[in-house]
């Protein structure tokens, strides 16, 4: 059976999902067991609430797999886990009280039995934990489980951890096949232990060195500290790290560190990342800039800024610093560009893939960008840097015996995409089947136009953006890449040079559609969006993202970014707000880009299938 997995994120999508888990688990002794006399719409609210929790988390990712006609068939959920004494704070969650009926002494030892067991996963560090599978019993053996498996197993893997259920009689047997095994007697409970599932794990399919080792973000300032001293570790028995610090005291260089480290972790563009052994120890981080392109003016704060404690070589220092701030200010001429200001390895840990593991964020962003990154080598990182891809860029920069090489790695040639302003008629025919392409897998152009052919559903995309051509309000811009092939398009709806009144839409053409078309779904859907249009100019002019197209084999790469920047530097040149109406699979991107959700959700289709989001970007002040 053809799915299409997708992360759920709309609460409208519960009471769904509630209905399926019942369907499922229904027809088992297990549910009668523990649900007994209970209303079965009053157990469907239970389990909505309790499914609405990790929509809150984004370490508890929920999917569901839609069928060709938009039904949802499946769902799954996962929760990634740290090991244990990295757990954070727990908030307190109420477990929401059982319904009339439900057998709650049986449910309290039950899942209370649970907790325990899932406690024992952390012992041997983070994993990931499969909290539960549903799939409906129209669907069962059709695939739909191994489609929603697939993203926490590769999720494990990549992590190198492994991954943890509790599988029921029934889902033994597929867990088996995805190379789970038993891991101790069953956890059983009620009369005669009828209720009774079995604990199974994954080992992940990467067994080196770096699999043994997961990266996380820094965010808390109490975590400093021991980044500080590993990098006194690693760097103290270099060269330059004698020379500078000379004789400056541990505590007063720690001190110095954690002050440099608090400002980068108070930047949205200064991403900290450590990596953490099986056993809990930090033994690496890495600091990343995201930065702008510039004409020569030192990006950001320099650390002569930071009043240097007794004991360092001042002088030495301040001409370093000075020379490395200079060299700086060149990275910016060419755009946009990353900058690798930290790596750090414990002298324990080297040569175990944690520098390439520290490195992997920061090089996928520089791709995703399309942006180079660069660095300074030490002599002993030099190699390493090579490997990665980096090249030198000048002669070594050096103060007395201290020297550092600079060093650049372009963006990975997955094709450097280049944005054009559509002007001509003859142009727009490649752009439909673009659209087609990357709307086609999902449920609301499954359900509107899943019957129509693709020449007409082409020509229909074409005569819609013929007519915003032809209006100098609505620009279309392409991005294209290396090879002159077309991989995305945005248009946008900008308001009139003048200041005056938009176009109303008593004076815009009727909407046609192609043949196949559901028309009544399509009107219904496009009348909501037009009715909430109108709300966005209650505050005035604004810019408006009305179709953001990137090609299925270009996503990941920067074109959406790309596509996006231009609407959102028209709208502060213009002091304006910028809205947006997100899809599930566009929501994030959109977060990233500045956009915030600024309305309840458009809800079309059979069981509100079909949803997008409002979302508002504020003007940003220009330089």
């Amino acid at each position: 059976m053809p799915v299409t997995v997708e992360r759920v994120v709309h609460p409208a999508d519960l009471p769904t999902l509630a209905s399926l888990h019942q369907a499922a688990f229904g027809p088992y002794p297990t549910h009668d067991l523990l649900w007994r006399d209970a209303d079965p719409e009053a157990e469907r609210r239970w389990l909505a609430s309790i499914f609405a929790g990790p929509l809150k988390k984004p370490d508890e990712p929920m999917f569901k797999a839609v069928d060709e006609d938009g039904r949802v068939v499946g769902f799954a959920l996962w929760k990634v886990k740290p090991g244990k004494g990295e757990e954070q704070p727990k908030e307190d969650e109420a477990f929401p009280d059982l319904p009339e009926g439900a057998d709650v002494e049986l449910t309290k030892e039950f899942f209370g039995k649970l907790d325990a067991l899932r406690n024992t996963y952390g012992d041997e560090g983070p994993h990931i934990h499969l909290d539960t599978l549903v799939v409906s019993p129209t669907a069962q053996r059709k695939g739909v489980g191994h489609a929603l498996m697939a993203w926490g197993l590769a999720e494990a893997d990549e992590r190198g951890v492994p991954a943890f259920i509790e599988a029921s009689e029934q889902g033994f047997g597929l867990y088996q096949k995805f190379g789970f095994v038993r891991t101790q007697p069953d956890l059983a409970c009620g009369p005669n232990g009828v209720v009774a599932v079995t604990p199974m794990r994954r080992s992940p399919r990467k067994a080196s060195q770096s699999a043994k080792v997961t990266v996380h973000r820094v965010s808390d300032p109490a975590e400093l500290p021991t980044l500080a001293a590993l990098a006194r570790t690693a760097f103290s028995p270099y060269p330059t790290h004698r020379l500078t610090w000379a004789d400056a005291s541990h505590q007063d260089e720690q001190r110095w560190k954690v002050t440099k480290y608090t400002r980068s972790l108070e930047k949205a563009n200064e991403h900290m990342f450590k990596a953490v052994d099986g056993r809990g120890e930090v033994v690496g981080f890495a600091l990343w800039k995201v930065l702008p392109a510039h004409d020569g003016a030192k990006a950001g704060d320099a650390e002569e800024t930071l009043n240097f404690p007794n004991g360092v070589n001042l002088e030495l220092t301040k001409e370093l610093f000075a020379k490395v701030g200079d060299l700086r200010t060149t990275y910016g001429n060419g755009g946009q560009y990353i900058h690798l200001d930290t790596l750090v390895v414990s002298p324990t840990a080297q040569r175990g893939g944690i520098g390439r593991a520290l490195m992997a964020w920061g090089l996928a962003e520089a791709d995703r960008l399309s942006a180079p990154v660069f660095l300074e080598s030490t002599p002993e990182g030099y190699e390493f840097y090579e490997r990665c891809g980096f090249v030198r860029t000048s002669e070594d920069l050096a103060v007395g015996a201290v020297a550092f090489t600079p060093m650049k790695r372009s963006p990975a040639s997955t094709g450097r995409i280049s944005i054009h302003r559509v002007t001509d008629p003859a142009e727009l025919p490649s752009l439909a089947p673009v659209h087609r392409d990357a709307f086609s897998p999902y449920t609301m152009h499954r359900l509107i136009w899943g019957k129509v052919a693709k020449e007409d559903d082409n020509r229909w995309m074409t005569n819609s953006l013929t007519d915003s051509l032809a209006n100098p309000r609505e620009p279309i811009f392409k991005a294209v890449d290396e090879e002159g092939e077309v991989v995305g398009f945005a248009l946008w709806k900008v308001p009139p040079r003048d200041g005056g009144e938009a176009k109303g839409a008593e004076d815009e053409k009727p909407m046609e559609f192609a043949e196949g078309t559901d028309v009544e779904l399509a009107k219904e859907f496009f009348d909501k969006l037009d009715v909430l249009r109108k709300t966005y100019g209650d505050e005035g002019p604004h810019v408006h993202l009305n179709i953001l197209v990137v090609s299925p084999k270009a996503q990941r790469k920067g074109v959406g970014r790309a596509l996006i920047q231009w609407g959102c530097d028209e709208a502060d040149r213009l002091g304006v707000p910028a809205w947006l109406e997100a899809s599930e699979q566009g929501f994030g991107l959109y977060q990233k880009m500045g956009f915030e959700r600024a309305r309840e959700d458009v809800y079309a289709g059979p069981d509100n299938a079909i949803s997008v989001t409002p979302m508002r970007r504020p003007p940003r002040p220009r330089a």
